[in-house]
């Protein structure tokens, strides 16, 4: 520019001369640095690796099985609500095995009569009691077609009344491989044996039966619902029927035991219903059927009813057969505990400890609410 120019330009009341540029002291100037010129498509791939690199970060910080990660969309819009769950258990798998447990030991009044075709009589006792019995299912392993099926039951008595002394025992054991159906049901063949010992003044009874072949049905769930249908046979290795007072007797020993049973179950009750028949090559015939029922009253109160009839012919005289009943109501401590079949604790998962049935289950977190990007 030129002098005069600047003259010119300069406002009234200023001097209308300006120093020359020369004159003024020189401007320094410093370097500045400009950042490359990213395209779009390259932001957008870095911006995905550092999401990418920050997602493997949270998934690896803990163990791979015990890691679940949700993602669901939150009810306020432009938000996502992300939420982990830490679980010390190892995926489940699917296993309908089950066991239940009946165990009482109570007190209470017991009554029978013994009818044959000349007389009937009548005795009363107060007896104290044990009873017991266990139901176990097992199915075969990641869904095998084989499993196993067990049943078993017992009693002991001892008291008295009117007819003096009177007391029982008895036992009763099946076991052996199930077919497993569809879910809880299968189809079962076990072997066992049973035996029995019970009598007063008025009555005796006593068998043992071995070896006893069973072939039914089972449903058992985990939860307590049993239905376990079974028809048997076995030979009768000892046995007798009797009255003890002059009354005749039949023996047992020698003869062929068969016959069919029933027990119903559900988380509180237990219900069997069993009918035996000993028969020999003389068309001699001796049956006995019986039935009872466990239910829990209270948290440890359990009432039991047991009753029996048998009918046989006691004295060759006879014109038809002696009956035999028996008949107990029991109240006392026990019940029916239902128990979730327990797994072995399995081998180390990769990433993460051993498990076992014994540890505790963590809750699920409260989803975050979190800003979309």
């Amino acid at each position: 520019m030129s002098q005069a120019y600047l003259t010119w330009c300069a406002p009234r009341g200023l001097p209308r001369a300006a120093p020359p540029l020369s004159s003024r002291p020189p401007i320094e100037r410093l370097p500045i640095e400009r950042p490359p010129n990213h395209t779009p498509i390259e932001r957008r791939a870095a911006g995905l690796v550092a999401a990418s690199l920050v997602v493997c970060g949270l998934l690896t910080s803990a163990p791979a099985q015990a890691q679940h990660l949700q993602v669901a969309t939150s009810p306020e819009p432009g938000e996502v609500s992300v939420s982990a769950r830490v679980s010390s258990e190892p995926p489940e798998e699917e296993d309908p095995s089950a066991a239940a447990h009946e165990r009482m030991i109570g007190i209470g009044p017991t009554f029978a009569q013994v009818s044959s075709p000349d007389d009937t009589q009548r005795g009363g006792s107060l007896v104290l009691g044990q009873f017991s019995s266990v139901n176990v299912t097992l199915h075969g392993e990641r869904g095998g077609a084989f499993g196993w099926a067990h049943s078993g039951s017992g009693f002991a008595f001892l008291g008295g009344g009117t007819e003096e002394l009177e007391g029982g025992i008895g036992l009763e054991v099946e076991t052996g491989p199930m077919l497993s159906l569809t879910g809880s049901h299968g189809l079962f063949a076990r072997t066992g044996l049973s035996a029995e010992l019970m009598g007063n003044d008025l009555y005796y009874s006593s068998w043992v039966t071995l070896p006893r072949l069973s072939l039914g049905y089972r449903f058992h769930e985990d939860r307590g619902a049993l239905v376990d249908l079974a028809v048997f046979a076995a030979p009768a290795l000892v046995g007798r029927a009797k009255r003890p007072l002059g009354g005749g007797s039949q023996r047992l020993g020698g003869q062929l035991e068969h016959g069919a049973k029933l027990i119903l179950g559900w988380e509180w009750m237990r219900l069997d219903v069993g009918m035996q028949l000993f028969s020999d090559w003389e068309d001699q015939l001796t049956t006995s059927i019986k039935a009872g029922a466990c239910g829990q009253v209270g948290r440890a109160v359990t009432l039991c009813f047991r009753g029996r009839v048998l009918s046989a012919m006691l004295s060759p005289n006879d014109a038809s057969d002696t009956q035999i009943a028996t008949f107990g109501v029991f109240l006392g401590i026990g019940g029916v505990r239902i128990r979730p079949f327990s797994r072995p604790p399995r081998e180390p998962h990769e990433g993460g400890p051993a498990w076992s049935p014994d540890e505790p289950t963590s809750d699920a977190q409260e989803p975050t609410p979190v800003a979309a990007p």
